[in-house]
């Protein structure tokens, strides 16, 4: 199990791209496809965590790891400052297609009581990606490494989405894959702010962003992903401008969970 341990975040990273790939391989009726493998795939990086907790640390470590999702009595402030992130996000970006044309009006037909699920579904990536693997990178490389370290696999298991029959099949994919490697910036600037509370405040700009979709309604699904590239890679740069000691120093040391 030393092996295990000296290297869990690059296992994690392997396991969860290849058990979500794999997943696709799995039998599912075609007309409901797309929304199963989603639905599957989004809680891959938390089971793997959960295993690889227990392999490196037994019990104690799945529980240490269970701790990021009921420490909701710290950092209530930096829960409401991600809701707003994602919010200002959405909002931004509907801005910016009204300035470049995309769009004459704003579409909130896209609204649905039901896009709030999105936040349990980022809490199955967040625990994994910022619960298990972040803290471990930030013992030894600096923020900014250690998110664009798992900005990358995280980015790349979002290819999977566009496999023949999936949601984004023949949309383009590079502007996504940059999107998530900018939100793997803005989560770990979370996750160092809010302290205990870390995985918690990734977890809301993660499903707030999601949730806040329908305020793009009418952009087109080719010209979206690009308008996003421009806001996210812009705030993410802000971030870490604003923040640049922050994100040079190492080791931080985080309070536990």
């Amino acid at each position: 199990m030393r092996f295990v341990k000296d290297h869990a975040v690059l296992l994690f990273c392997i396991l969860t791209v290849g058990l979500t790939f794999a997943t696709y391989a799995l039998p599912m009726p075609p007309e409901s496809r797309a929304l199963g493998f989603a639905a599957l795939v989004v809680f891959i990086p938390s089971l793997v965590a959960i295993i690889l907790a227990f392999l490196t640390e037994g019990v104690s470590g799945i529980k240490s790891l269970l701790a990021h999702l009921t420490a909701w009595h710290t950092g209530w402030k930096w829960y409401g400052i991600a809701i707003l992130l994602g919010l200002g996000l959405r909002l931004a970006v509907t801005i910016l297609a009204f300035i470049t044309g995309q769009i004459t009006r704003i579409d909130l037909s896209g609204f649905s009581p039901f896009l709030l699920s999105v936040f349990v579904l980022a809490a199955g990536e967040e625990l994994g990606w910022r619960g298990f693997a972040l803290p471990r990178l930030l013992k030894t490389q600096p923020p900014l490494v250690a998110s664009l370290s798992l900005g990358v696999p995280w980015a790349l298991l979002h290819l999977s989405l566009y496999l023949p029959g999936m949601m984004s099949e023949g949309l383009p994919a590079i502007p996504t894959l940059l999107v998530v490697v900018t939100m793997s910036v803005m989560t770990c600037w979370l996750f160092i702010k809010a302290g205990k509370g870390g995985v918690i405040a990734s977890t809301m700009l993660h499903g707030s962003q999601n949730f806040f979709v329908f305020l793009n309604g009418g952009i087109s699904s080719d010209a979206a992903p690009w308008l996003m590239v421009v806001v996210y890679g812009l705030v993410a740069i802000s971030i870490v401008v604003l923040n640049r000691r922050l994100w040079l120093k190492s080791p931080l040391v985080l309070a536990p969970a």
